[in-house]
């Protein structure tokens, strides 16, 4: 047992003091670390032993030379000593730094390119419910079922966009299988809807066949697994089919006994649900920019014109008494509907642009100051079109698509045009972005004072036209 022991001494002598650590860089713990390299002075013998250890690659390096790169688990060497953005200079010449690792940097959010499918899904279930809805156990088991599809599309977002943007076949088989699950247990309730109400039976038929048919080809498109171009025109040929089955379908028969005060206060709902949203997200961004580098004027500035341009988007919309305008005009309703599908997403869009405003604020963002007014005044602009498209179509009289544009509403589309004038003007000549965003919030209101001040007195009667 000595021997190996001494042996074992004997071989440890050899190894010089000043041998460098096994990770690059660091000294020996315990030990001095050389004070030159190999190259330029040579190392202090061992204390048992004359002999040097030869200058090797590893042990060749300078104590100036830089540690080396450690690889982190799933991490690229690469991908580490990636620089990162360069900071962005303002008009006086100061930096402000980029975005951080991970940052939002205008990459596109799938889940909001499902919301109009999940509208017109959600549009058609509520014409339903509002005529045929008996709230029993079969209503219930349904609409857990179609929650259940809500779940299975949102999983399916990503891979399909991914397809997408690689440009391989789009992979859509996760998203249409939600869509069918969505969209199957309306089959059944029009089906068990036709059974009861034998009047309006080949009314309950068609609704029933449209959407049957259209699964059946979206069932299809994802298992050929086309190309994009492909799949966008069979794509429209199947949303077309959706889309007219509600007017054929109320051809047949008597029609389908909407309440239309019903709808109408599920669709005020669901608008206030899309506001609450937006401001919710926004006053999320805020926060951290608050905890982040204290209040400011743009943060007090850009949270409220946040909040009035919610108020005023709001108080827009309800400034019309939607159901008495459904009840004079019952034949309006899909029209009524279908213009809801932008309102929406333009009142979503609104709240991710404020979201936008917000993570400039916070330097989270490689949008310029201009970019980002555009991200609020585009979808503010779409959501005033909405409305104003909105108004026409339920109010033109029999025979015109549109009602005819009078004075009051002249006045009040020449002032939210200039306001939104004045927003962009003030954010190309370079105005700080709080500034055109409280311009822009000023917008909804132009509406709001015209139709509280003169335009509810057009209301108080009651038209004669359907």
């Amino acid at each position: 047992m000595e021997e190996p022991r001494q042996a074992g001494r004997r071989a440890r002598r050899v190894r010089p003091l000043t041998d460098p650590c096994p990770l690059a860089g660091a000294a020996r713990p315990g030990r001095r670390r050389p004070t030159s390299s190999w190259t330029s002075s040579p190392a202090a013998p061992g204390p048992r032993s004359g002999r040097r250890a030869p200058p090797t690659a590893t042990t060749a390096r300078t104590n100036d030379s830089p540690p080396a790169r450690v690889r982190r688990p799933g991490v690229s060497v690469h991908t580490a000593a990636r620089p990162g953005p360069s900071p962005r200079r303002t008009k006086n010449g100061t930096a402000r730094p980029g975005p951080s690792a991970g940052a939002p940097t205008g990459r596109r959010d799938p889940h909001g390119a499902a919301r109009p499918v999940l509208v017109w899904a959600w549009t058609q279930c509520t014409w339903f419910a509002s005529a045929y809805d008996t709230d029993d156990w079969v209503c219930r088991a349904a609409t857990f079922v179609q929650m259940a599809g809500v779940v299975v599309i949102a999983l399916g977002l990503e891979p399909m966009f991914h397809s997408l943007e690689t440009g391989e076949a789009v992979n859509n088989g996760l998203m249409v299988a939600g869509y069918v699950v969505l969209r199957l247990p309306l089959v059944l309730m029009w089906l068990r809807a036709a059974r009861h109400d034998l009047a309006r039976s080949p009314t309950a038929h068609v609704y029933a066949a449209t959407i049957l048919i259209a699964q059946v080809g979206w069932v299809g498109l994802a298992l050929a697994r086309t190309s994009t171009a492909v799949f966008a025109a069979f794509g429209a040929v199947l949303l077309a089919v959706e889309v007219s089955g509600p007017v054929l379908a109320e051809r047949r028969g008597p029609g389908t006994p909407w309440h239309l005060h019903h709808l109408a206060e599920r669709f005020g709902l669901l608008v206030i649900i899309t506001l609450g949203e937006g401001l919710f997200g926004t006053v999320a961004a805020i926060n951290a920019v608050v905890h982040r580098e204290g209040w400011t004027l743009d943060t007090a500035v850009t949270t409220a014109a946040g909040l009035g341009l919610t108020v005023g988007c709001w108080w827009m919309y309800f400034a019309v008494p939607w159901g008495h305008v459904l009840e004079a005009r019952p034949g309006r309703v899909y029209a009524w509907s279908y213009v809801h599908i932008l309102v929406f997403a333009s009142v979503a869009a609104i709240g991710a642009g404020i979201h936008v405003a917000a993570y400039y604020l916070e330097h989270q963002t490689v949008l310029s100051a201009t970019e980002t007014v555009f991200t609020v005044s585009i979808p503010v602009a779409t959501y005033c079109l909405a409305l104003f498209a909105l108004w026409g179509v339920t109010a033109a009289p029999r025979g015109r698509w549109t009602a005819p544009l009078d004075r009051l509403h002249a006045v009040i589309m020449v002032g939210t045009v200039l306001m939104l004038g004045a927003a962009t003007v003030a954010a190309l000549a370079g105005v700080g972005m709080a500034f055109c965003l409280a311009v822009l919030a000023l917008t909804p209101w132009v509406t709001i004072l015209s139709f509280e001040l003169v335009g509810h007195r057009t209301m108080t009667a009651k038209p004669n036209n359907p």
